[in-house]
């Protein structure tokens, strides 16, 4: 019962914050963006300060398959920190209710402290980040998680955020200000099961937090049932590295950043920059107004996606284990050419369009029955640069054995992926997605 009030309370608070918080976002050409130049010239579509970030022009070669796009640089690391603590045995975080410029519904439940390097360097002359305090110097708790992770690597050029959880012995200890809610990590997973309410700055800090890490924070209970054996699994985890070391050292890969008006397929006009076929993705000016953010008004570029992505997982049992499938992914930006990702990871066309030629597994997982559908939602992803980015996140549960289409696929269980997920550039922020999800057995 108190789990199911927690779970209302929680919902109810969001709505609170929506409704109590001024916000105004508005489409815009991107020539009268009043604080962004460069759109023609070859240092690309950047800020006045030259920090935040850029928008240039991204030519890559494949093993000989050619590709270009726009890309956003953002050469810094932000800060993606949740302060937690232990309350009647069950683990809390300090979420925020955050609105971000693209965001569908505007408030999302997000980490402690969510900021750019720019931001919590106040180079908005805006105000510092509450909380930012104990995540830099950390003279109050203890780091028990500190990660450094990737972003989507078929928008960012290398971008990594540094993922951390400190831990805090005394709940009381720590102000809630305004905006701020401690929820447990039981009703935030519940919460990932409706659209858009955990945004993805959380989840891929929440996937960090694995049952080892758990078990660590609740030391004192030496009889911990949720401490997963580490040694029993290492040669396969071996494997699991050595495969995508192997793929990465293999593999023909050269990449160059150019002037946006040297890529071809790309149509780089003063409203938006669009992809002639329509599909991928735009970039767009908005122009905003947040209320309670650190600066309240600003315009900037944002990337428009044409088409509702699918990033789903097969998942199944296997000598008493879960077992996910996951994808060699090769994504344009990545800072090592290839990360593992979904079984089925289809961002830039229409999902509903695509067949197993183009996506291995495609058609049976949108066409699963209801029994093998272990979840399926709509989830938000990164609002500070993505314009009401939306995906279709499942996990769909497989019985039989499968005939895997090539060694881009592999079988690896959820114990192991705990156990690598803290070294970062593995899995991709998508795959970190779909594991945040998962509950503890």
């Amino acid at each position: 019962m108190k789990e199911l009030e927690e779970y209302q309370a929680t919902l109810d608070w969001i709505k609170q914050q929506n409704a109590e918080v001024h916000v105004f976002v508005k489409e815009t050409p991107l020539v009268e963006l009043t604080q962004w130049s460069g759109l023609s010239s070859e240092s690309g579509l950047k800020h006045i300060s030259g920090n935040f970030f850029s928008i240039h022009g991204l030519i890559s070669m494949t093993n000989g398959l050619h590709h270009s796009q726009p890309i956003i640089l953002q050469p810094e690391y932000g800060i993606l920190g949740f302060v937690s603590t232990l309350v009647n045995d069950r683990l809390y975080l300090l979420t925020q209710a955050k609105i971000e410029p693209g965001n569908v519904n505007y408030v999302q439940i997000s980490p402690t402290v969510q900021a750019t390097k720019s931001n919590y360097s106040q180079v908005h002359k805006g105000r510092v980040p509450y909380y930012l305090d104990y995540f830099i110097g950390v003279k109050k708790g203890t780091i028990v998680y500190d990660s450094l992770q990737s972003e989507q690597g078929s928008r960012f050029y290398a971008k990594r955020n540094r993922n951390m959880v400190l831990y805090v012995e005394n709940y009381d200890e720590v102000p809630v200000l305004p905006g701020f809610k401690w929820v447990s990590l039981e009703t935030l997973r519940e919460l990932m099961k409706l659209p858009n309410i955990v945004n993805m700055d959380a989840r891929t800090v929440i996937s960090g937090i694995t049952p080892n890490l758990l078990c660590d924070i609740k030391s004192k209970h030496p009889k911990c049932s949720t401490r997963q054996d580490t040694n029993s699994t290492q040669a396969a985890r071996n494997k699991t590295l050595s495969r995508l070391s192997q793929y990465i050292s293999f593999s023909s890969y050269q990449r160059d950043i150019v002037p946006l008006n040297q890529l071809r397929e790309w149509q780089v006009t003063g409203d938006k920059i669009q992809h002639l076929s329509g599909d991928y993705f735009e970039v767009i000016g908005v122009q905003v107004q947040i209320g309670n953010r650190e600066v309240t008004q600003w315009d900037q570029p944002m990337i428009k996606p044409a088409h509702p992505g699918l990033c789903a997982c097969l998942i199944r049992q296997f000598e008493g284990r879960q077992e996910l499938l996951l994808k060699l992914q090769i994504e344009c930006g990545n800072r090592d050419y290839a990360e593992y990702g979904p079984t089925v990871q289809c961002l830039d066309l229409n999902y509903r369009t695509q067949s197993n030629k183009t996506y291995p597994f495609i058609e049976e997982i949108i066409n699963a029955r209801q029994s093998e559908i272990v979840y399926d939602a709509i989830l938000s992803e990164e609002g500070g640069r993505f314009y009401q980015d939306q995906n279709r996140y499942m996990l769909v549960r497989v019985n039989n054995a499968i005939e895997l289409p090539s060694e881009d696929y592999i079988w690896v269980s959820l114990d192991d992926i705990y156990q690598m997920i803290p070294y970062g550039n593995i899995f991709n922020i998508q795959l970190r997605s779909l594991v945040s999800v998962i509950p503890f057995n």
